[in-house]
């Protein structure tokens, strides 16, 4: 078993509307640098273990012009 615990604390955090997945942002960057953005995790629970829930995809937007609500309905994911 491999237990994964992040080192930041999402800024959003949501569920998507199909798929049964939970979506996470977390931002990268700070004020001092002009590089920054947003890191965008879906997961969905393990069926035997609702309360793990397992990474299906992970996508970095560089510089978003969007807030990070927004960020969610941008990842792009084919379930199946």
């Amino acid at each position: 078993v491999l237990f994964i615990v992040g080192d930041s604390v999402p800024i959003h955090t949501g569920p998507v509307k199909s798929g049964g997945l939970s979506c996470y942002v977390t931002s990268f960057g700070n004020a001092t640098t002009a590089y920054g953005g947003y890191e965008v995790v879906l997961a969905k629970p393990l069926p035997a273990l609702s309360f793990i829930e397992y990474k299906v995809k992970k996508q970095t937007f560089n510089d978003p012009g969007f807030p990070p609500a927004d960020a969610c309905g941008k990842v792009v994911y084919a379930n199946g």
